[in-house]
């Protein structure tokens, strides 16, 4: 059985806010799966916020129906998002 989750991170740059999503899906345990990537994605923007003199604001994760993963999916962004992936830039 499949499980879906999304990575919201919020940071400051510039004085912009900006807000970006991670969808995932795994077989394995959704919850383990929620904490690995969230503190994952977490370390990597710390690192990067370093260096580009951004501020991390919040990173959370939350489960999220099949339904609401395909539809996003169907939106620009995931059709965007799942080309990278199979280009291996993702």
């Amino acid at each position: 059985m499949r499980n879906y989750f999304v990575v919201v991170l919020c940071y400051e740059q510039n004085s912009e806010l900006f807000e970006v999503n991670y969808w995932f899906d795994v077989e394995d345990d959704v919850q383990k799966a929620m904490v690995v990537y969230t503190e994952t994605t977490r370390k990597a923007y710390e690192k990067a916020m370093a260096i580009t003199k951004g501020e991390l604001i919040s990173v959370t994760s939350r489960e999220v129906s099949e339904f609401e993963y395909k539809r996003h999916a169907l939106t620009e962004e995931g059709k965007r998002e799942l080309n990278m992936q199979k280009r291996g830039r993702n």
